[in-house]
């Protein structure tokens, strides 16, 4: 099984989806409180306290309860596996923090991809350079 394939990876589909300006703005106030409860640190995992760590999209469900949520580390000693398991394992305190600080009707509940979107554009930009050379 090739890594873009495994669980909680990436999803293509999910990222690029086209959204409503309503689940935009929910999924701009989630990536924002995403990134004040990572940077808080508090009740969450503890190798995502020193981790840096970007949430890179987030999109929302039709129905906005669920968020999609695309993290990238940057030169960090785990791997992406490794903090999506402790990404995972902090979904209850994140929902609880989000749940302040953002105010709707059903609590979202977070799925988390390792996004690829980032290493995608190099490969592309190495295979057009590969190109021109020739």
């Amino acid at each position: 099984m090739s890594s873009s394939k495994k669980k909680g990876t990436y999803k293509q589909a999910l990222r690029n989806k086209v959204q409503s300006a309503r689940q935009l703005k929910v999924a701009q106030l989630i990536n924002y409180a995403l990134f004040k409860c990572i940077q808080k640190g508090s009740s969450i995992d503890l190798r995502l306290m020193h981790c840096p760590l970007t949430i890179t999209k987030v999109t929302m469900s039709s129905d906005l309860r669920f968020a999609y949520c695309f993290f990238l580390p940057f030169n960090t000693q785990f791997n992406p596996n490794e903090i999506l398991d402790a990404l995972n394992l902090s979904k209850v305190t994140l929902r609880r923090f989000i749940n302040k600080e953002v105010s709707l009707k059903y609590s979202p509940q977070l799925r988390f991809y390792h996004d690829l979107g980032f290493e995608d554009a190099v490969k592309i930009d190495q295979i057009l350079n590969q190109r021109s050379c020739n």
